[in-house]
């Protein structure tokens, strides 16, 4: 995006401040990010008011926000946003994908990796689906038998799978799994960790989660992905960030 545009970009980590469910990942995945400092990030102020309205301008500097990509971005602008739409979908991701494959290199000789391999994963997000009352209104949660029609669909059992999940408690009492099938928070040391040991599985089922969404980009068989046929359950319904290998079922 940033050679699209031939402009330097920042980026801010101030919201993960705020947010104790996440952390920044992005942190050593190339050397040409940029971050800004503390004192930026005071004089840009948040982008939000009070009542939760995005804002259109930014600090003293008049900064001026937008929610979408496009090469008509420059100097003095805010790119503000989760970045689920067609124009984010259609970009090329090899410059996100090349520098993650390299790094989940590193994780192949792993045991928990050795566990992962030749066998499906899913990921089941709770959390703020559940409690963040705008993502739930945007996302809501995906049922049981979602999950158990994936399954069916790929040839396998819960009982042969793999969940990586925010929720482990959930997903043994739901799908009636063992604890050693699960892999929750704390398990990897980092949430990227997480989401490069997703994409060694030899099929993959994810919830309508970006995170989730990024692990199904680097699997090398695109064939082998279940998605949710609804992605939003907003105004946006009929949208999906689905690619169009993969295959989706009601969720």
């Amino acid at each position: 995006m940033a050679n699209e545009a031939a402009t330097p970009f920042l980026i801010s980590a101030a919201s993960f401040r705020r947010n104790r469910l996440r952390d920044l990942s992005l942190h050593g995945l190339s050397e040409t990010l940029q971050f800004t400092s503390a004192w930026e990030n005071f004089i840009i102020g948040p982008p939000h008011n009070r009542r939760g309205v995005l804002r259109h301008r930014l600090g003293p500097l008049n900064l001026s926000v937008t929610q979408f990509i496009s090469t008509n971005l420059g100097p003095g602008q805010v790119l503000i946003g989760y970045f689920q739409d067609e124009a984010s979908l259609s970009l090329d991701t090899w410059s996100v994908r090349a520098p993650l494959i390299e790094l989940r290199k590193l994780l192949e000789s792993s045991r928990l990796a050795e566990m992962i391999k030749d066998r499906p994963v899913a990921h089941v997000r709770r959390g703020d689906y559940l409690t963040a009352p705008a993502a739930v209104h945007t996302f809501g949660s995906i049922r049981p038998a979602y999950y158990h029609e994936a399954f069916e669909q790929l040839n396998s059992r819960t009982q042969d799978a793999v969940f990586f999940t925010d929720d482990p408690a959930y997903v043994m009492d739901t799908f009636r799994v063992r604890p050693e099938q699960v892999v929750g928070p704390g398990q990897t040391s980092t949430d990227l960790e997480s989401l490069l040991f997703m994409s060694l599985g030899k099929a993959l089922v994810i919830p309508n989660s970006t995170f989730s969404w990024w692990a199904a980009e680097l699997m090398e068989n695109q064939n082998t992905i279940i998605a949710p046929q609804e992605w939003f359950r907003d105004d946006r319904s009929e949208f999906t960030l689905a690619r169009s290998s993969w295959k989706k079922l009601p969720n």
